[in-house]
């Protein structure tokens, strides 16, 4: 009687995934376009390789044309996408509600695309774990995925010293540096990136006073930058300002974040 291998590749040679659906989590609760999808993969441990970072979760083709008026979009396969959420085409992300093994549902399609193109996942590859032994040659790892979220805000309150307007008492529009409690308004923007530099520039500096030598004032004038004109333009026309400086950081992977803290000028 013929022995029949049942591995899903011969010696466990290419990497097989356990997760019959990925783990999800939600890493920021006020945002939930972020999310990381985790699956868990098995290979022979002599042909484990580390995948290249931002690799798709998964991938698959569309079978049909579709357009603005199409609800269900048929693929080649939906295998390694989630049971909902979003799939790009070309430069378009396009929301689903369902998942069947060849169809995504409850779509909601704005261009027109042809047969046979590409249909990606919106997560990319953000971190691999190192080989566990499973006991003979076989290994177990995770890979982990994450989505590029939408940019959101948050809002804090802190001390921020507002410019004072002169420095002559006597002056009729005179009034000292004044250190009030201030809502700030925190911009959070993403980027999948390997030059973040670039993509996610951080040139907006702390609000500041400057003279012609461009020495720190804590007062505007009518020779400052910016000057007692511009300043109280910014006051009555509720003009905001940075509290502080931009930051960037990496949120997972190459999935960059770049915060902006701006307050209302008072």
């Amino acid at each position: 009687m013929a022995i029949t291998f049942d591995a899903p590749s011969a010696n466990w040679q290419y990497a097989s995934i356990l997760t019959t659906e990925p783990r999800v989590d939600y890493p920021i609760p006020q945002n939930t376009t972020a999310i990381f999808y985790e699956v868990d993969v098995v290979i022979n441990e002599g042909d484990f390789f580390r995948t290249s970072m931002d690799t798709v979760m998964a991938d698959t083709s569309l079978d049909g044309g579709i357009t603005s008026a199409t609800t269900t979009v048929t693929v080649d396969s939906t295998t390694g996408f989630p049971h909902a959420g979003e799939f790009k085409i070309a430069s378009e992300v396009i929301p689903y509600t369902g998942r069947t093994s060849t169809t995504f549902t409850g779509c909601n399609v704005v261009g027109s695309h042809s047969d046979g193109v590409n249909v990606y996942s919106v997560a990319y590859l953000v971190e691999e774990t190192s080989p566990r032994k499973l006991g003979g040659e076989m290994v177990e790892f995770t890979r982990r995925y994450a989505t590029v979220p939408d940019a959101w805000v948050d809002y804090s309150e802190a001390v921020f010293q507002f410019p004072g307007y002169y420095s002559v008492p006597a002056d009729s529009n005179y009034r000292a540096p004044q250190n009030l409690n201030a809502t700030i308004k925190t911009t959070a923007d993403y980027a999948l990136t390997t030059n973040p530099e670039t993509d996610l520039p951080v040139a907006n500096q702390m609000f500041r006073s400057i003279d012609s030598g461009e020495a720190v004032l804590n007062k505007v004038d009518d020779t400052s930058t910016p000057t007692y004109t511009v300043y109280t333009g910014y006051v009555s026309g509720s003009t905001y300002i940075y509290a502080a400086q931009s930051t960037l950081e990496r949120f997972a992977g190459n999935v960059w974040v770049r915060y902006q803290h701006q307050t209302v000028a008072q």
